[in-house]
């Protein structure tokens, strides 16, 4: 048995497979152990398919890691980021196929590939798994960058995963709507349907599967879904090419707007350096001329 599974699907996904690897492989890393990455890829025209090998073989040189690829081509049209019935159902028979590679784990992650997070969300989620909560989800935010913006202002982004009985959460706070049927307390609130990273165990994982009509994860009546409202995770903004985002918890936010102000701070120091000694060095070069010029005015 795993200690821990990480399942993702790409396509045309050549610009972030890099962060994606690195995300996973740092989660392997903190929660140790046997793993396994579940990576399936169909329909690209980029380098996506010759990065995934690249960065299976270089996983599983370190022994203790093994990687399933999967080539699925279903030959669908490549869909920009709308609702559609054909996209969602391209979409998940896709999931479906990856989630037959599934092979027995302590804990199971599916999660979109391109989206940002920092894998220690991982652990913390796995944490609240138990009897009565026995699939746990972040939340699934979108940041535009703004070093000005805190989490408060953090736009939800999957309204359309993400819900209670049938209704969707919003995009703006309060994120989710009230319920006298499903619980909440301080850190897990529960819903009936959720998506963007879905962290769970092997038996319940292999009760679920993706509804073909709407793309969303669906599980058995009896198994309990929970989202933890203190943990994000994030999608990237459109046509973003910086891919960063903030950390998972405001104490790491806080934190990370220092590292930056001292980053900041460096560099413009290292630029007064670089600039006093361009100034030394045209002093010294003035000096030179001059030397040079004596030198000749004696020797002539």
């Amino acid at each position: 048995m795993y200690d821990l599974t990480i399942l993702s699907i790409f396509r045309q996904s050549e610009k972030y497979v890099n962060r994606c690897v690195q995300q996973v492989t740092e989660a392997f890393d903190l929660n140790g152990g046997k793993c396994h990455a579940v990576w399936l890829e169909g329909d690209s025209t980029d380098n996506t398919w010759k990065m995934l090998n690249d960065a299976k073989q270089k996983l599983e040189e370190t022994g203790n890691i093994d990687v399933t690829l999967i080539k699925y081509e279903n030959g669908g049209p490549h869909w920009a980021s709308i609702i559609n019935p054909d996209r969602w159902h391209q979409i998940a028979t896709c999931w479906n196929n990856c989630l037959a590679g599934l092979k027995p784990s302590k804990i199971t992650i599916c999660v979109e590939s391109d989206l940002i997070y920092n894998p220690a969300i991982i652990k913390q989620l796995a944490s609240k798994i138990d009897e009565n909560h026995h699939v746990i989800y972040p939340m699934l935010m979108m940041y535009d960058g703004s070093y000005e913006k805190t989490p408060e202002f953090e736009w939800f982004h999957d309204t359309w995963g993400m819900r209670r009985g049938e209704i969707r959460f919003s995009n703006l706070p309060p994120y989710w709507p009230p319920s006298d049927l499903l619980t909440e307390d301080e850190d897990l609130l529960q819903i009936t349907r959720g998506g963007g990273m879905i962290v769970s165990t092997y038996d319940y994982q292999k009760r679920g599967q993706f509804d073909t009509s709407c793309c969303i994860m669906t599980y058995p009546p009896d198994v309990n879904l929970f989202m933890h409202k203190k943990l994000r995770i994030y999608h990237p903004m459109p046509e973003e090419s910086r891919y960063w985002t903030p950390s998972i918890l405001l104490e790491d936010w806080e934190r990370s707007q220092l590292q930056v102000r001292q980053a900041r701070a460096e560099k413009r120091w290292l630029e007064a350096q670089v600039q006093a000694w361009k100034k030394t060095a045209q002093q010294t070069q003035i000096e030179l001329e001059r030397y040079q010029s004596e030198f000749r005015i004696i020797h002539y």
